[in-house]
């Protein structure tokens, strides 16, 4: 027969896995507002989301008064970019701008094949501080 401690302790085992079942959806959020900052700062450096510059301005573009880094004189761009976080888990990422995809071809603003580092860490740290949370800690 189970002792009444015992008891106890698997009663804290299901509350502590209760709580950490919303840790995805807790964590979401924070991602969200990380990479929506990760994506600012390319825009600010002119750079893809592995660190390397994005294509420079064609010459005819810089003599229409644009300046680098591409994408950033009018905002368009960048302002059109919406991170948010998912119902239940995730990160929704879409961009408006209708020469986004043009855009993306030459300057990608998104991560292809696999996350780049400042990404996993950017949803490592909010999972484990979504997971604290949720266990008290």
């Amino acid at each position: 027969m189970a002792s009444i401690k015992g008891l106890e302790s698997m009663g804290q085992l299901a509350r502590n896995l209760e709580r950490l079942a919303a840790v995805p959806s807790q964590a979401s959020a924070d991602v969200a507002a990380t990479i929506d900052n990760l994506i600012d700062d390319q825009f600010d450096r002119g750079t893809d989301p592995y660190g390397k510059p994005w294509a420079p301005l064609a010459p005819s573009t810089v003599r229409q008064g644009r300046r680098p880094p591409p994408g950033t004189d009018t905002r368009e761009l960048r302002d059109s970019v919406s991170v948010r976080p998912l119902p239940g888990a995730g990160v929704g990422i879409t961009i408006g701008a209708d020469y986004a995809e043009h855009f993306d071809r030459k300057r990608p603003i998104l991560p292809r094949g696999t996350l780049p580092r400042t990404w996993n860490d950017a949803i490592q740290a909010a999972v484990d501080a979504a997971a604290e949370r949720a266990l008290g800690g």
